[in-house]
This record gives structure tokens, C-alpha cells and sequence, in this order.
């Protein structure tokens, strides 16, 4: 009788270690399981960075003579425009000219209007592989009014891009009434 004891006591204890080991090697893939289905949510704050752009401050433009036709030619080189933003807002570089004035003259005064003053927008480009998508090159015109160099629309031109080699153009008809003499204008870029 003792003996059937000990078998049974033991027959029991094998059965609770097994129920015990099943137990936990259960509850070890449940928790396992239970991690792989877990979920993080993870929060970063993107800030806004700003719309700017920015070009040469001066050139100059091939000399003309009174009393002679001629073009007078020089490249703006580059315009840059970036938006870091992140609004998707869209922007516009333009440009517009002052007229001609003599400078560094003790009497008299002339000018040449802005209206002879033409701008040839260049080509787009872009930096770190921003979009050309929704960017538009603007017209040639004169910059007598506002002249659009390049924009991009709504939704577009997030990123950095530039605008290279524009034609900036005098067209100068000849006018024997122009004073000789040195003659600035100041022409403004904007992003807006």
C-alpha cells in the first residue's frame, strides 16, 4: 500500500511539473506574442523653417555709345529661392527695375527708362533633388512692372531651387539726347 502511495504521490508530481513546465513555456510564447503585437507610438514636433531667396547684388552691363542701337547684355547668374516651411503654400520670384539714372554728374540730370530694361528668365534647377514638379519658368518682358522669374504652385516647391544664366537686356535705340556718363538702376528681386 505504501509502495501504491509513492507511485501515486509520484504519478502526481510528474503530472504538476509537466502541468507547470506546459504553463510556463505557454505563458512565455503568450508574452512573446504579446511584445510582437505591441505597438509604440513615438511623437517629434517638425517647426517650420522660413521662405528666403537670394541672388548676386550687382553686375554690370556692356557699354553703349550715344547715337548707336545696341544691346547690352549680361547674365544674373543665379537665383535662388528655398522654402523650408512646410506649408506647401507655394511662392513667386519676381523682379522689377528702376529706371537708368547718370550718376556722378555736377549738372544735368537723364535717364533711361525702365522700359528698355528686359529680362529673359534662365533655367530651373534644383538643390538636393527637390521636385521640379508644379515649378514654372516665367516670360521674357520688360521691367518697367513686376516680372515674374519662376514660382511654384499650390502644394509645390517645397524645397530649394534656382534659376540660372537669366538674360538681363538694355535695349538701347540710339537716342543722341542721352548724356554720356555713368547710369545705375536698381532692380528688386522678391519671394513672396
Amino acid at each position: 500500500m505504501k509502495t501504491k502511495r509513492l507511485v501515486i504521490k509520484q504519478k502526481i508530481m510528474a503530472t504538476l511539473v509537466v502541468i507547470v513546465m506546459l504553463v510556463m513555456v505557454f505563458s512565455t510564447l503568450e508574452y512573446k506574442r504579446i511584445l510582437a503585437d505591441s505597438n509604440v507610438l513615438v511623437n517629434v514636433e517638425v517647426s517650420a523653417g522660413t521662405l528666403s531667396m537670394s541672388t548676386v547684388t550687382a553686375f554690370n552691363l556692356s557699354g553703349i555709345t550715344v547715337g548707336t542701337a545696341t544691346n547690352s547684355k549680361n547674365n544674373l547668374l543665379v537665383v535662388n529661392a528655398i522654402d523650408y516651411r512646410g506649408t506647401g503654400a507655394g511662392w513667386t520670384v519676381a523682379m522689377y527695375a528702376s529706371n537708368f539714372n547718370i550718376v556722378n554728374r555736377a549738372t544735368g540730370t537723364n535717364n533711361l527708362s525702365n522700359a528698355v530694361a528686359y529680362i529673359t528668365p534662365g533655367t530651373l534647377g534644383n538643390y538636393n533633388s527637390a521636385s521640379h514638379t508644379g515649378i514654372a519658368v516665367g516670360a521674357a518682358g520688360a521691367l518697367s512692372a513686376s516680372r515674374t522669374l519662376f514660382n511654384a504652385g499650390s502644394t509645390y516647391g517645397m524645397g530649394a531651387y534656382y534659376l540660372g544664366n537669366s538674360e538681363y537686356n538694355l535695349v538701347y535705340n540710339g537716342n543722341a539726347a542721352l548724356l554720356a556718363g555713368f547710369y545705375n538702376s536698381t532692380s528688386t528681386v522678391t519671394i513672396v
